[in-house]
Formats: C-alpha cells, structure tokens, sequence
C-alpha cells in the first residue's frame, strides 16, 4: 500500500511540474488543449487527495485494530498505550514450521545435488516403511552403512598396507644387489659415483614398482577409506539437513517428514529439529571421538615419527572443535555424528583382532599385535598411573 502511494505521488509531482510549464509557454500551445490537459490535471490532483485519505485512513483501523487484539491478549493492561507490558510463553510442543534458511554458492549445488536427494529420500523411505522412529531410524541407518560399506574399506585399506610392509624383505635382497652392481661400475668401469648413484636410484624405483604390480598394493590404493567415508559423511549429513529445514522444496511429503522429525525425539531431545540445549550428544561427540584417536595412538608398536605426533594432536584439536560445532546444529546432525563416532571405536577395535584380520586374509606383520586388547588395557592403566603420579 505505502508503495502505491509513492507511486501516485511521483506522478502527480511530475504532472504539477508539466501544469508549470504550460502556464510558462502558453503562447506555443492552442486554447483548447490547454484546458484539456488543465482538466486532466483536476482529475489526478483529486486522485491524489483521495489515495492519500485513503492511506491515513486504512493506517488508522490498522492501529484501533491492532490495539484492540492487544486489549483482548492482555499485553496492553494500563489505559495508557505508550507503556506496554510485555510476555513471552514457552511452549514445550515441538514447532510445525521449519525456519526459513537461504542457501546459496556451493551449499546450494550441495542441497541441491543428486546424492543428498536421493540420501534425504532413503531416509524417509526408510522411516515410512520400517515403522521405527527417527531417531533409530538414523541410528540404524547410520550402521547400517558403515557395516556394509565403511567396514569392508577399512579391513582393504589395513590389507593393503600389510601387503606393502611385507615388501621390505623382498626389496633388501634387491637393494643389496644394486648396491654391489653401483659400486662395481665405479671401481671396474670408471663411472662417477654422480652417475652410479643416479643409475642406482632409478633400479631401485623400478625394481620398488615391480613388487607394488606383482602383489597389487599400491599405496595410492590406502586412501580407499577416506575417499569413501568422507563423501558419505557429508552426503548424510546435507540429506538430514534437508529435512531438517525442507529443502530444497517444500513439498507436502517434505513437511510431513519434517513433522515426523520434530516428534520422534528420545529422552531430554523431543524435537530433533531442535538443537541440544543439554549438549549431552555435543560432548558424547567429542569423548568418542577422543577415545578412537586415543586407542588408535596406544595400538601403535613402533614409536612415534614427529610427523604422527603433530596429527595426533591435530585430530585431537579437531576433536574438540566439533564439540561446539555439533552444538549448533540439529539434534539428528548430532546424533548421526555420536552414532557413527562410536561405530568408529567398534570398527578399530575389530580390524586389530588377529582372529578378525585372518578371516580377512591379512597378512601377518611385524606391527601386528598378538594380543591387542590385553596391550591395550596395560597402555590405558600406564597411562593412568602416569596421570597420577
């Protein structure tokens, strides 16, 4: 309404304008057409008048309006409307409209990519036709895909790397050949140790190479887990996200979901929509986070290179930033974070059981532990003792 106002102002700011200049160059113009437009110019000046009327007019029953809704809901209690006493009422029921969350740049291709649509959609048809509540719906769901598809990569990647410390053996029987061969062209042939030591370099990376073809464990093959766990991650959690806050469209299915969401909490959490005001799954977040790296640290046989110590610590750190980060976010983010958290220890406990690692065909090394738990229990009470004295 304010805007239409403007607009007929304007207008009629520009027409007094074009009144002047007809009363200004009256000689140019006919007799006729003068009082034509002069007519025209009556017409629009009592528009004028009117809209303004209008305007104040319709401000005045907003504000008697206003007023008397504020009388019936007690907020004006004194006959004097410029003091007001204002209430606010928590409800304990969970909210049926989501926020209004504007995403754009490289969130937006995120939301709206294929792999979290078809993530978001697997959840709710996972919830619809399971019958089980949200919350274990995505606790399920969450170990559900670690077991068949993390799991398989990290027992490949700890394949993978045995294969490649067994190398070793093989390649000191090689290295001492080249070694002898280096030095019998420098003593025999003549050749500069520049030369033989550059010819010697490229035998051994050739003949390094041979061995990763013959046994099929290139390193490069290691990073499997985190080319895989990572995108999962994410895909997982934009797709909850999505629901979260019915992205990227609000469809009558997406509203229904989101309802759904913000009933079937579990315990201090009724609305996973919601974030934890406790920060119970926030904190429970970084203990298990802490304790994979920590257990992970105390399995390790061979000391620690300066290189393992700096991202020990760095994940570490990392750790507890998520504590905050997970704080911020809704309550199912969090969940699925605590959840897969602690699959996490489950998984590294498993993968260090020798039983476990020659069901898998791992091969045996000299890093292996021939009984991990009963050393993991000993660098645990160490510790401890250590703490306390």
């Amino acid at each position: 309404m304010y805007c239409q106002f403007s607009n007929v102002t304007a207008t009629v700011t520009k027409i007094k304008s074009l009144d002047f200049y007809l009363i200004s160059n009256a000689k140019g113009i006919s007799r006729t057409y003068q009082t034509t437009i002069r007519c025209c110019l009556h017409s629009l000046n009592r528009l004028h008048d009117y809209k303004q009327q209008s305007f104040q007019l319709r401000n005045n029953k907003s504000a008697i309006r206003v007023s008397g809704v504020l009388k019936k809901i007690t907020l004006l209690n004194h006959k004097n409307y410029g003091h007001l006493q204002l209430s606010r009422n928590f409800s304990d029921f969970p909210t049926q409209q989501a926020p209004i969350v504007k995403v754009d740049g490289f969130l937006k291709v995120l939301v709206d990519s294929a792999p979290v649509e078809f993530c978001q959609n697997s959840f709710i048809w996972l919830h619809s036709y399971s019958g089980l509540p949200w919350w274990a719906t995505i606790m399920v769901t969450t170990f559900a895909l670690r077991s068949l598809i993390t799991l398989p990569c990290a027992l490949y990647q700890h394949n993978i790397l045995s294969k490649t410390a067994l190398l070793k053996y093989d390649m000191e029987d090689i290295v001492k050949d080249l070694k002898r061969e280096a030095n019998f062209r420098v003593q025999q042939l003549g050749w500069t140790e520049t030369r033989a030591r550059h010819i010697y370099n490229r035998s051994v990376k050739k003949e390094w190479n041979k061995l990763i073809v013959r046994d099929n464990c290139h390193p490069m093959k290691s990073l499997v887990l985190v080319l895989v766990q990572v995108p999962i991650w994410v895909i997982v959690s934009a797709g909850l996200r999505n629901i979260c806050f019915m992205l990227p469209s609000q469809t009558p299915r997406a509203v229904k979901a989101y309802q759904d969401l913000s009933l079937e909490g579990f315990w201090w959490i009724a609305d996973l929509t919601a974030v934890d005001s406790y920060w119970i799954l926030p904190v429970s977040l970084g203990i298990t986070s802490l304790i994979n790296i920590e257990i992970q640290a105390m399995l390790r046989i061979t000391e620690s290179s300066r290189m393992q110590n700096v991202l020990v610590n760095l994940l570490r750190a990392v750790s507890l930033f998520t504590i905050p980060l997970a704080a911020m976010v809704p309550s199912c983010l969090s969940l699925y974070w605590v959840t897969s958290s602690t699959f996490s220890i489950l998984q590294t406990l498993l993968i260090v059981s020798p039983k476990v690692r020659r069901t898998c065909h791992i091969p045996v090394t000299d890093n292996e532990l021939k009984h991990p738990y009963r050393s993991l229990y000993n660098s645990m009470k160490r510790r401890i003792i250590h703490n306390k004295t």
